[in-house]
């Protein structure tokens, strides 16, 4: 062993990746050489793999964790896994381009019979014209132009006021926090999220504000910071142990929740109450003291890291206490304090203000060159607290072009060291050390667009367009619906590249994007079955599953950042990209099954809706959707395990969420020999395809609630009861389907009934 490396993400003590640098040394073989063993980066030699596993530190001597495995047969799950997938791939596919022939057969049917009716070319072009003259055109064209028109309204970006301070310039600059470099608008908007649920607050007017302005005004300590209301505290016991009034909303401020010493004195009483009860055994009440410490400790921490170091000594013995006790303040920092300077170029990594300006002080005693940054900072800071607009502005200015300079300089010199090896490794920075201004500002217009935000709710307008189709004027209202998803699906296909681009990583890395991707992934399918069936299914799906997906990454959105860091093991583009993404396609593909069965179950079973044509639709719907979910799970799985084995030395550990994923690869191929093997009928396979919900739910959030395994990362608090309500909810409709027959009940046959001729026998 030559070299161990522990690298943490910037500004953490989170480990990015463990690698060792050894020398491989076998003289039967004749061979010795220097090699680097990293995460997901086995050596494989003579039989035997080593796996890096892990790093340790004891007494400054750094030590490597290698995990040593001997598998002879580790190529044949790659060989099965690319022949299985090779085999559902070209008997799918088959099974498609049969349904494609026919679907185009008759097509070219019913177009051979619309020309014969309508006549000469000239008659129809004017027929065309007309067509375009009716309400059921100008009509759903003039509502997706009234909402792009909104679209763009949001997305140009935001004019600079000339005279008022530009605080929302002041959200564009660059800060580091929780493993990267983001904006001052992001840290203001998930800290905000956190400490009262929402992204804005309502100043002494009533008036709703922008996040960074409250962010602004606890970095300057200014009086009015004490005053805003942006702690929600919804639980009545604390309210009243505090004697705080039901305000509505529940939103209190530090001056409402500190009042008096004796106020003060009972929170800390109760804080200290509830930390000392076993965390098994603490109550709901408790539980929420602690977390209203735990957000009054963040709004503490957010002001104490921009804040000036108190140096108040009059001796020499006086100032070295002070600087003992400001290194103590500052190591306190250092482990979840958002880091606001940037270094200067080539050196360092990035300071909160508190430490910056401490460093200057020492510096300017020993007559040395002072951080520009760190003093452009804080007369931006002053300044508003002053309340002076003009210095506001022109520190604004100069830090900004600072900041612009110095990203160029970081850039050149990133460059150079690239170019000369000689230099060494440790010379190198990390990619999320480095200030990539484009990016930062991209990500404080992402924030302010909010494209989300609009695609749920352009998908619930949509969701009332489509459903008002099937209640009258169904050709305008249905063709409104549709354009208007085509348009709300390019916008959360914006959002979903966005934030590719922001995080550098593949589209899924944490339950919040994979509701995001998900949802996205269901929508587009969705839509393309609408432009194959073209009887309103497809834009009642896509609506009905775009916006609650966003609504349940919205949800999961309220513990911060949604750009979270991965673990070292999940530190990887590559499986991210296959792995990651399969296995979630899988996800969405038979979720979207089971919402095609929901359909089936409500509206052909309980309200006797569709004439037979579109009901043998809704059953090949629900049959090729199944198709592709048990390609993706399938391929997804495997994929898993050869991740595991690259990680771990092992293909299958029965790990709870390799159960969950298998659960679903066995739901879809129970489902699809059920009908291949006539065991059932539509009703059959519909009320099947809801119980994939439930399966897939399960091993989507149900496992991560476990917290076991080596998937427990995943682990949200307060999802059991959506789970459970979520689960009712199916089985519920499940039971819509046993009423009306018995499970052996035969139907007559019908070889429409599937896309490869096959008929079922209905339950």
């Amino acid at each position: 062993l030559k070299e161990v490396h522990k690298d943490d993400y910037l500004g953490t003590n989170i480990p990015q990746n463990y690698s060792s640098e050894i020398q491989l040394i076998d003289p039967v073989r004749h061979v010795d050489r220097e090699l680097k063993i990293w995460m997901n980066n086995p050596l494989r030699y003579a039989g035997e793999t080593y796996y890096q596993s892990g790093y340790n530190e004891l007494g400054g001597r750094k030590m490597t964790t290698l995990a040593v495995v001997t598998n002879m047969g580790w190529m044949i799950p790659y060989v099965a896994c690319m022949l299985a997938a090779t085999g559902m791939l070209a008997h799918f596919g088959l099974v498609l381009v049969r349904f494609a022939r026919r679907r185009s057969d008759e097509s070219g049917r019913q177009a051979q019979a619309a020309s014969a009716s309508v006549g000469t070319v000239p008659e129809e072009r004017a027929s065309l014209r007309e067509c375009w003259r009716s309400p059921a055109m100008w009509g759903p064209a003039l509502v997706v132009m009234l909402f792009a028109g909104w679209i763009f309204n949001r997305a140009r970006p935001a004019p600079l006021p000339v005279v008022a301070m530009q605080i929302g310039r002041f959200g564009e600059l660059p800060v580091a926090y929780q493993a990267r470099v983001k904006p001052y608008d992001t840290l203001a908007r998930n800290s905000l999220r956190i400490l009262s649920g929402r992204q804005t607050y309502r100043d002494r007017n009533g008036k709703r504000q922008p996040a960074i302005r409250w962010l602004l005004d606890l970095l300057a300590d200014t009086p009015a910071s004490r005053e805003h209301q942006v702690f929600r505290i919804d639980n009545l016991e604390v309210l009243e142990a505090l004697g705080l009034p039901r305000h509505p909303g529940f939103r209190y401020s530090l001056s409402e929740l500190f009042s008096t010493p004796e106020k003060e004195e009972q929170f800390r009483h109760q804080v200290q109450l509830a930390s000392q009860a076993p965390q098994a055994e603490r109550s709901l009440v408790q539980q929420r003291f602690l977390d209203l410490d735990r957000n009054i400790s963040l709004s503490t921490m957010l002001r104490v890291a921009h804040a000036t170091p108190p140096l108040r000594a009059n001796s020499q013995e006086g100032m070295q206490q002070e600087l003992r006790r400001m290194m103590k303040i500052i190591d306190q920092l250092n482990r979840s304090a958002p880091r606001a300077v940037p270094p200067q170029v080539g050196g360092g990594p990035w300071k909160t203000l508190f430490e910056a300006e401490l460093d200057d002080l020492i510096r300017r005693a020993q007559k040395q060159p002072v951080n520009e940054a760190t003093t452009l900072l804080r007369d931006i800071l002053d300044a508003y607290a002053a309340g002076d607009t003009k210095q506001f502005n022109v520190s604004l200015a100069a830090y900004s072009d600072l900041i612009e300079v110095s990203a160029e300089a970081d850039r050149r010199y990133d460059e150079e060291l690239a170019a000369t090896p000689e230099l060494g490794r440790a010379s190198l920075r990390k990619e999320a050390e480095k200030l990539n201004l484009k990016r930062v500002h991209f990500e404080a217009y992402f924030n302010r667009f909010n494209p989300f935000l609009l695609a749920m709710v352009l998908y619930l307008v949509a969701f009332v367009l489509a459903a008002s189709s099937w209640l009258g004027w169904n050709v305008a209202l249905g063709r409104a619906a549709n354009w208007l998803l085509w348009l709300t699906f390019m916008v959360h296909t914006f959002a979903l590249v966005s934030r590719i681009y922001i995080s550098g990583r593949p589209p899924v890395t944490n339950l919040y994007s994979s509701a995001v991707f998900i949802g996205w992934a269901s929508v587009g399918f969705a839509l393309l079955y609408e432009r194959i069936s073209r009887f309103g299914v497809g834009n009642l799906l896509a609506a009905a599953i775009g916006f609650p997906t966003l609504l349940v990454a919205y949800q999961l959105a309220g513990d911060g950042d949604t750009f979270r860091v991965l673990q070292a093991v999940l530190d990887t583009q590559f499986w991210l990209a296959t792995h990651v993404v399969c296995i979630t396609l899988g996800y969405s593909t038979t979720l979207l099954a089971g919402a095609i069965g929901i359909v089936y179950l409500v509206a052909v079973q309980t309200l006797d809706r569709f004439d037979p044509g579109e009901r043998r639709q809704l059953v090949t719907m629900t049959y090729g959707t199944l198709c592709f979910a048990i390609f993706f799970s399938f391929v997804g799985t495997v994929l898993g395990g050869l991740w595991a084995d690259d990680s771990w030395g092992r293909f299958w550990g029965w790990d709870p969420k390799e159960n969950g994923a298998l659960m679903i690869v066995l739901w879809d191929a129970l489902v699809l020999h059920a009908l291949w093997g006539r065991l059932v009928g539509p009703r059959g396979l519909a009320m099947l395809a809801v119980g994939g919900n439930i399966v897939t739910t399960w091993s989507w959030f149900g496992v991560n609630e476990l917290g076991v395994g080596l998937h427990s990362y995943g682990f949200s608090e307060g999802t059991t009861f959506w789970l459970i309500l979520f689960v009712a909810s199916q089985l519920a409709v499940i039971a819509l389907g046993w009423p009306f027959m018995p499970f052996a009940g035969p139907t007559p046959r019908d070889g429409s009934l599937l896309p490869d001729g096959k008929a079922g026998r209905q339950p």
